[in-house]
């Protein structure tokens, strides 16, 4: 459909700066309207980036969770990561009908997650429990990178 998202975006952005902005007089209208073109851009590139993100991301959660499924046959490890990880977690590929649906999953993910790395000092010295760490790691970095594009 045209004209895109992005496009209706920007034309708004640059109606507001060229055309508003120059009438308005206080410094806290001024200060408002920069707020707001700063939020019309933050929209944009969550239009852009976000669905995209979002289903890398959960590509990542879902692998680095089954790694740590598979660890469950590893001894003492496999018995710290059991108490942690939710057996009901969603694993399995599909298609996405919303963003909110998969950013909901997503969240579900990241929390197991997060329940490893809250209960990660009782998993020191188990055999694994560095490399487990090292994936950990790689998504963190992964999704750092994902919300620093995201926020500008």
């Amino acid at each position: 459909m045209e004209p895109a998202p992005e496009d209706v975006i920007e034309a708004i952005a640059y109606t507001f700066q060229h055309d508003i902005m120059p009438e308005l007089s206080s410094p806290w209208a001024k200060r408002m309207a920069s707020t707001t073109l700063w939020a019309l851009e933050h929209l944009k590139r969550r239009f852009l980036y976000e669905q995209a993100f979002a289903v890398e991301e959960n590509g990542e959660l879902k692998r680095l969770i089954a790694g740590m499924r598979t660890r469950l046959q590893d001894g003492d490890l496999g018995q710290a990561l059991q108490g942690v990880l939710a057996e009901d977690l969603p694993l399995e590929e599909r298609q996405w009908p919303s963003l909110r649906e998969l950013t909901e999953e997503n969240h579900r993910l990241r929390e197991a997650v997060e329940r490893v790395i809250i209960d990660f000092p009782k998993l020191e010295g188990n055999d694994g429990a560095r490399e487990l760490w090292g994936e950990i790691v790689v998504y963190i970095q992964a999704q750092t990178d994902r919300e620093f594009k995201l926020s500008g």
